[in-house]
């Protein structure tokens, strides 16, 4: 048998049941993605300061914004659908039956042996507690966003019956954003659903949580998830650089995720103050409004410790601000800015 002949037996295929594999969003190409929220209407620039008190309020008048919230549908049909902020939506039609794959399925997933409406209510109230936004629709789906550290996932949910009828399968699938934070937002959702999860039922509640979100995991011991001097450097080398989009996404969120850990923000403040902040400043005026997302939510980290926040001396941070939530075009950004808008003028 020569090496590149197979050997007569069965082969198992992985592959995901996605529409579109693992598809990150940090492409030029998916900044009009199909998946992603409509725009926002046309925005009207105003020449009055934004206050704390406007904020708080809920008013974005004065930002020269849409006072009215978007609700998220994923471009979902006027008819027969409704949206996570309105009253629960629950079809009355069949749940769909599972195909057969000629492959092994690796999505998340949990079988239930309730009836239909029993786990479609129960999913509504577990997206809702995870921060979750959702559109529903008759065929027994749920398109589905979340936040996640400032980086979106778009999924979705869906419910099929299998052979044995009296069993339906809850299946995730990503269609756009991070597999691994993905996989930690379902593990958190499946919680939620430990009523109705058929392997799940009967289980007693454990001291430690088996399903804990692992997506930003603690450290093991103090100092296990911090990096040396050298490649905090590097990387802020690389954020001040000249470098193509993607190596600037890829830095911009290592960046970020480091910055999560006490150790880390504390060498940047200390070791690397002046390029670390030239670094946050190009990133919040970066075409690119996932890197503006990640600056934004590295500056919120940073505000648990409003002594460590006051030492970086942002210039024209409040300014800033006011500016990304007056030409931003997706909510998620204006969000995490008006969270930090906020935080900042608290302590003022």
């Amino acid at each position: 048998m020569s090496a590149l002949e197979i050997p007569d037996r069965e082969v198992t295929y992985r592959r995901a049941n996605v529409e579109t594999q693992f598809m990150t969003s940090r492409f030029d190409s998916q900044i009009e993605d199909a998946f992603a929220p409509p725009p926002p209407g046309k925005v009207t620039f105003t020449t009055s300061p934004a206050t704390l008190q406007d904020l708080e309020d809920g008013s974005s008048t004065v930002l020269g914004l849409d006072p009215k919230p978007k609700i998220f549908d994923l471009g979902a049909a006027s008819t027969g659908v409704e949206s996570s902020k309105s009253q629960v939506f629950v079809p009355t039609g069949e749940v769909p039956d599972a195909r057969e794959v000629g492959y092994r399925q690796v999505n998340p997933m949990f079988e239930s042996c309730e009836p239909a409406d029993v786990i479609f209510r129960t999913l509504h109230k577990a997206m809702r507690a995870q921060d979750v936004e959702f559109s529903c629709s008759p065929d027994w789906t749920m398109d589905a966003y979340a936040l996640i550290a400032a980086e979106e996932l778009f999924f979705n949910v869906q419910l099929h019956r299998l052979a044995m009828k009296s069993t339906i399968r809850v299946d995730f699938n990503l269609r756009s954003g991070d597999e691994l934070k993905f996989l930690g937002l379902t593990d958190s959702i499946r919680k939620e659903c430990r009523s109705i999860d058929k392997d799940m039922i009967g289980l007693p509640e454990l001291s430690f949580d088996i399903l804990a979100d692992w997506s930003a995991p603690g450290e093991l011991f103090p100092g296990s998830l911090s990096v040396d001097s050298q490649e905090l450097s590097m990387l802020l080398l690389e954020i001040n650089s000249e470098a193509p989009p993607f190596t600037r996404y890829e830095v911009a969120k290592r960046l970020k995720e480091l910055c999560q850990y006490d150790s880390n923000r504390r060498a940047l403040a200390d070791l690397l103050k002046e390029q670390f902040v030239t670094g946050l400043q190009s990133m919040l005026k970066d075409d690119n409004e996932d890197i503006v997302r990640f600056a934004i939510y590295t500056i919120l980290n940073f505000a648990d410790d409003i002594s460590t926040l006051n030492d970086l001396e942002l210039p024209r941070l409040p300014e800033t601000l006011r500016d990304i939530l007056t030409l931003s075009q997706k909510e998620s950004t204006k969000k995490l800015a008006g969270d930090l808008y906020k935080t900042i003028n608290a302590v003022c």
